[in-house]
């Protein structure tokens, strides 16, 4: 029988895996499947707002066992992940078509009204990628036996074990990103994969706030 962690590394491997398959069908796949509004950042955007919806609920959960220091947290994590989704969705502009204002235009690399595309703030999300890769990748193994000061919070909001290879696809490319140069000819197809890394992202922060919703709803945060 497969083992939990195997089944999260097999449906890792599985999505990373879907964008060579649809390179190989065509282009077409390709842009379907990596591009603006295709399947990848459609799914980034529902696993990015289910997340902010159990850290909600974990919130809430927390709030009535009278635990609120702890339930602050929650509400501001959720409050960060609805503002990822709007960034996401480019704050609705693609949905209701309204154009982005002059200046915001003038400075943003997709001429879109979002934050994270502004020419120098792209390059520090990069490196926050980077950072989060890492967090969810690296420190679970570390948690496990950290008891030092704020240990508790540390634990309520570090990914379990099982859940690091929904990361560590996001920190190795990052690193790639910062070290090694991207091929001439097909740069920005590679550039397209970032989008592919940062669904699997997304499934891991859903499954770290949906674990600790069921933590919380059980007494064990």
């Amino acid at each position: 029988m497969v083992s939990r962690r195997w089944v999260h590394v097999l449906v890792v491997g599985g999505v990373v895996a879907m964008a060579p398959i649809c390179a190989l069908i065509g282009e077409d796949a390709y842009w379907w499947f990596t591009g603006e509004e295709g399947f990848v950042e459609v799914w980034q955007v529902v696993f990015f707002a289910l997340a902010g919806v159990f850290a909600l609920r974990a919130r809430a959960v927390l709030a009535r066992l009278g635990e609120r220091g702890l339930s602050r947290w929650f509400l501001l994590a959720a409050v960060g992940l609805f503002l990822l989704v709007g960034e996401e969705i480019s704050w609705g502009q693609r949905l209701f078509g309204w154009a982005t204002p002059e200046n915001l235009a003038a400075i943003n690399r997709q001429g879109e009204t979002t934050l994270h595309n502004i020419q120098g703030l792209h390059e520090i999300m990069g490196l926050g990628q980077m950072l989060l890769g890492a967090y969810g990748a690296l420190l679970p193994f570390w948690v496990q036996r950290y008891r030092g000061p704020g240990s508790r919070l540390v634990r309520a909001f570090v990914p379990a074990v099982r859940f690091a290879p929904y990361f560590a696809p996001v920190l190795l490319w990052r690193i790639y990103r910062e070290l090694g140069p991207l091929p001439s000819g097909r740069a920005y197809a590679l550039t397209q994969l970032n989008e592919v890394f940062e669904l699997t992202l997304s499934i891991g922060i859903f499954l770290l706030f949906q674990d600790a919703f069921r933590r919380a709803r059980a007494g064990a945060l």
